[in-house]
C-alpha cells in the first residue's frame, strides 16, 4: 500500500540457523540448524518520488525464541 509519501509492505523471511549469532563479544547463541520463520513489515518514505528512508519492523523476541529452541 502507498499513502501520501509512504509505502508499506509485509513480508516473511525463512532461514536456517547455521552460524553463531553474536550478541556481544562474550555472548553467542550457537546454531541449532532449525528453520527460522520471521514475519516483518517495512515502511519506505519517499522524497520527490525517490526512496529517502527505510524502516523494518519484526518481533525480536520471537526470533530469539526460535534460535534458542532445543
Amino acid at each position: 500500500d502507498v499513502f501520501r509519501n509512504k509505502g508499506f509492505v509485509e513480508y516473511r523471511v525463512r532461514a536456517v540457523f547455521s552460524g553463531p549469532f553474536e550478541i556481544d563479544e562474550n555472548t553467542a547463541i550457537e546454531p541449532n540448524r532449525h528453520l527460522l520463520l520471521l514475519g516483518a513489515a517495512m515502511v519506505a518514505e519517499f522524497t520527490d518520488s525517490k526512496i529517502s528512508a527505510f524502516r523494518n519492523y519484526f518481533d525480536e523476541a520471537a526470533l530469539l525464541e526460535q534460535m534458542i529452541a532445543a
